[in-house]
């Protein structure tokens, strides 16, 4: 039987780690990070936690504790947050051939064939990355990736173990100790309706969980509920998955900044999020047959009138190319356009994705020379790499369809979004020598 142990590197506070890697005068000032929008609270720093600051809370609601504690503020910045995510990626896959990346701050490290000490392994990691990108982070190692989790939760909630902890190095008694200090809601794989529910039971911590009745367990929770409690004792049923699973579906949507009542402003902001949902199209590879446009009113504005409504398309064939893409849900938004509303949200959908080498088959009412259709799509593809290069270096607004506009009015707020230190040129940190 194969010893497995699996490491689970979460960076910690990941947004507000960012946000202070460049502004390290605000270590130890509690940070909130906003949604799109400047909407609600996405991330908080120990700090913000520790003053009660809710995850989700809406601005308007924490604006006294902001000013009372004082409080740093930040809008989204993805693309920084995406940036540090692949640095701090690509150090971690350095150090195992086998990684698995789990979320943009979490990622899974196979151990299992490495030689050497494993706590000794993730502490050197723990500071490699904290040393190259300024972002703090815990590992938890265990047998299983459950327990990987738990011991990642257990390393941060114990100060004594400066961020890492090596459950398979420890005697079992001392590790049921550990899970009985843990909430059975901390636990991998178990929402909060199982919480709600075992906590009832009186089973509320993960030791409880692990000595539980198995087939009681799998009358109550499902299989899922089964595989957390053979996880928490030891026996693997998640195993590594190095390649990310193929999407089914793409999606591009937002919260608009200002109400939208004309078909021109949701026109423009229906181009825009087709024009990058396309980029991430042809940055998988991949093509779409079906184009999807929503768009809503504000559902928290009763004394407005209500509306909301989508359409689909299907494209003669599948296509990664912007224009043919853009046309298509500027048709389908007409279809489901109406006078009289003040609009609030909008979005796009690309499904039945295939990848782009693949043979498309179509079944259309007109003729098709795929010959030409050949030699047409050679040419799109060339054009869209070369867009794709430029907005790359240069950024999304450097070049476009001219149905995005340029004023964009109704384009979310982001009034306290930090530089992206690492993504634009025109953004890069100044330093001044003498």
């Amino acid at each position: 039987m194969i010893n497995r142990k699996y490491a689970l590197v979460d960076c910690n506070n990941f947004y507000a780690s960012c946000e202070r890697v460049f502004r390290p005068e605000l270590t130890g000032v509690p940070i909130v990070v906003l949604s799109n929008n400047d909407g609600c609270v996405i991330a908080r720093s120990n700090e913000a936690k520790a003053l009660g600051i809710e995850m989700a809370a809406p601005l308007f609601k924490i604006k006294e504790a902001i000013l009372k504690h004082k409080i740093q503020v930040f809008s989204s910045n993805f693309s920084l947050y995406g940036d540090m995510s692949n640095r701090v990626m690509s150090i971690l896959a350095e150090h195992t051939p086998n990684l698995d990346i789990y979320s943009i701050d979490e990622a899974f490290l196979n151990f299992t064939h490495l030689v050497g000490d494993c706590e000794e392994r993730a502490a050197n990691i723990r500071t490699q990355v904290k040393q190259y990108t300024g972002i703090p982070a815990s590992i938890g190692v265990a047998a299983t990736k459950t327990l990987a989790k738990a011991a990642n939760k257990l390393a941060k909630k114990n100060a004594s173990t400066d961020g890492v902890l090596d459950l398979t190095s420890l005697q079992p008694s001392v590790v049921d100790r550990l899970l009985e200090t843990l909430d059975v809601g901390d636990l991998w794989g178990i929402g909060w309706s199982s919480t709600e529910k075992l906590h009832k039971l009186g089973i509320l911590n993960a030791k409880q969980l692990k000595y539980s009745y198995l087939p009681w367990v799998r009358s109550t929770m499902g299989v899922t509920g089964e595989r957390t409690v053979l996880e928490l004792r030891g026996i693997s049923c998640y195993h590594m998955n190095p390649a990310p699973a193929a999407r089914k579906t793409i999606l591009n949507s937002r919260t608009f900044g200002e109400m939208v009542t004309t078909y021109d402003g949701l026109a423009e902001a229906i181009s825009t999020y087709t024009s990058k949902a396309a980029a991430k199209l042809r940055d998988q590879g991949n093509v779409a047959k079906l184009v999807t446009v929503f768009i809503r009113t504000n559902r928290f504005r009763n004394d407005l009138p209500a509306y909301q409504d989508s359409h689909t398309l299907a494209l003669d064939y599948s296509t990664n190319y912007t224009p043919d893409l853009v046309e298509a849900a500027l048709k389908a938004l007409k279809k489901i356009y109406r006078q009289g509303f003040s609009y609030k949200r909008a979005g796009i959908i690309f499904s039945e994705l295939s990848p782009h080498d693949a043979t498309q088959l179509t079944f259309s009412e007109k003729p098709i020379d795929y010959k030409a259709r050949s030699e047409q799509e050679h040419k799109q593809s060339a054009l869209m790499n070369s867009i794709d290069v430029l907005t790359n270096r240069w950024g999304s607004r450097i070049i476009n369809v001219a149905t995005t506009g340029i004023r964009q009015v109704w384009a979310g707020k982001k009034k306290l979004r930090s530089q992206a230190y690492t993504t634009s040129w025109h953004e890069l940190m100044k330093v001044r020598v003498g």
